[in-house]
């Protein structure tokens, strides 16, 4: 089936970063500001209303006069995309400003083994900055580097959690909510397929709370190959400032990571444990680039 909408965002970003009295502390603080559009694609659509021309009368009364077929009638179509999409629908400026803090020990920054890097990082859009969406953005990531039982094993520890909330009766826009699955995250799921639906559609919507954790270990074969084992966990929850880690979606998996003259590149393949009803069991390939995953 045709994607349901497409996503095209245009904008600029200001960055400013520096050490804060160590250079292991460092601060940012980012001015963002876009137009986002979401653009249905032919055939999905809201509530939609068709004419029905009703049978012939040969009595008087609502129909019209004896003899004449009564006018046509409106019946209703219901929408076959989920309202979260719906709302946001056309285009909106979304102007933003974040800040974070940071605290990297790492001793490298392409292939560390021992280290960490810890970030806290906040954002609001809207309000005084003359946007039409107002809501907030909190989240907590970390990564912890480990040399392994043998010269060149790495063992990676990371965490993450996120929480997004509305300062407004409207609910934070689908686009700027928390998805799992991917690269980058549940390696055994498609891309931001492990979160939250609407009644009814099995597109998924995006949640205001999430938490993620992962461990994988590397092992040098040559110079330019590496191979790895992971284990990836998370989940995704419609409310904000709601955890539950009773229900998860996890995998394991084994990749490749190689260092061609072209640049570092990585190939995993996840294979999910625990799923929800929306996801199976058949693992995924994911294909990435770098040897570590963004931070």
């Amino acid at each position: 089936m045709d994607n349901i909408y497409d996503e095209i965002r245009y904008g600029g970003r200001v960055n400013l970063t520096r050490a804060l009295g160590s250079e292991f502390l460092i601060g940012s603080l980012s001015l963002t500001v876009e137009e986002i559009g979401i653009l249905l694609n032919s055939g999905w659509h809201g509530w939609r209303y068709t004419s029905q021309t009703g049978g012939a009368s040969t009595q008087g009364g609502r129909g019209g006069p004896a003899g004449q077929a009564p006018g046509p009638t409106a019946l209703p179509i219901p929408p076959n995309v989920p309202p979260s999409i719906l709302a946001e629908k056309g285009y909106s400026f979304v102007p933003r400003i974040g800040g974070s803090l940071a605290y990297d020990t790492r001793n490298s920054v392409q292939l560390p083994n021992k280290g960490q890097r810890t970030e806290l990082s906040t954002e609001y859009a809207g309000g005084f900055l003359g946007g039409e969406k107002e809501f907030y953005k909190v989240e907590l990531r970390t990564a912890w580097y480990f040399p392994g039982f043998a010269e060149g094993h790495v063992l990676e520890v990371v965490g993450r959690t996120g929480v997004a909330d509305s300062l407004t009766s409207d609910d934070v826009p689908f686009y700027d909510r928390y998805y799992l699955g991917g690269m980058y995250t549940l390696r055994g799921f498609e891309y931001r397929d492990v979160s939250p639906r609407e009644a009814g559609f099995d597109e998924p919507i995006g949640g205001d709370t999430f938490w993620f954790g992962s461990l994988e270990y590397s092992i040098p074969i040559i110079d330019r190959l590496r191979v790895a084992a992971f284990y990836d966990i998370g989940n995704v929850s419609s409310s904000s400032y709601r955890y539950d880690f009773k229900n998860y979606s996890d995998n394991f998996g084994f990749g490749i990571r190689l260092n061609l003259p072209i640049g570092p590149l990585r190939l995993d393949y996840g294979i999910p444990i625990n799923h929800d009803k929306y996801n199976d069991g058949s693992g995924q390939f994911q294909f990435g680039v770098g040897w570590e995953r963004p931070f």
